[in-house]
Formats: structure tokens, sequence, C-alpha cells
């Protein structure tokens, strides 16, 4: 009876749209919309050149690193694998910031990046 019920939920859509709204919402609920305005320059800046970056060290050391193992694999798919894995979970990067006891600035630049990222 489970297989049956399981084999008619469409993962393709249920993970990807139904899912990730619901992680996105409760990382929003603890966001501080005043003090994520008093941070924008910060969170746009890490938004745009910090996943780019992200994305250009992660695919660069990925293309180096398969090249040396002699696997063949494009610059430019090792740069979508490190666009793809770049940006940070927000419901994580929240409660380790909440259990280091970080400044509420620095919670709050991680945060507004890690939702508009996802």
């Amino acid at each position: 009876m489970p297989r049956i019920f399981l084999s008619r939920i469409g993962f393709n859509q249920t993970v990807p749209h139904d899912t990730l709204v619901f992680l996105l919402f409760a990382g929003a609920l603890h966001v501080n919309l005043s003090e994520l305005a008093r941070q924008q320059r910060a969170v746009i800046l890490l938004v745009t050149l910090g996943v780019v970056l992200s994305a250009f060290i992660i695919g660069g050391v990925l293309w180096l690193v398969l090249a040396w193992l002699n696997i063949p694999l494009s610059f430019i798919c090792c740069l979508i694998s490190g666009a793809l894995i770049s940006p940070t979970d927000p419901i994580a990067v929240l409660a380790m910031l909440k259990g280091f006891g970080a400044p509420k600035a620095l919670e709050m630049k991680i945060a507004g990046e890690s939702l508009f990222n996802d």
C-alpha cells in the first residue's frame, strides 16, 4: 500500500516546487525586514559578486581536479556545478549563526544573501 501511494507522488514536481517554498518561508520568518534594508548593500554584493566568485573558484578547482584525474568535462559544466552548490542554505546558516552568538548585522547579511540566492 505505501508503495502505491509513493508511486503517485510526482517527486520531480513536489520537491523543487512545493517543498522549497516551505523551506524559504521558514527561513524568511526569522528575517527582520528593517534590518535587512539597512544591510541592503552588503546583501546585494554577496548575492551577486559572492556567488559568481564562488562559482568560478569551485568550478575552476573542479575542472583542474578532473583534468588531473583524466576525466574530461568542459569548463562550462564545471562552472555550472560550482554555481549550483554556491548558494548557502538559509535554515542551516541561521541556526549556526545563532548557535555561535554571531552579531545581528552579520546574521542579517548572511541570511539575506542565502534567502535571495535560493
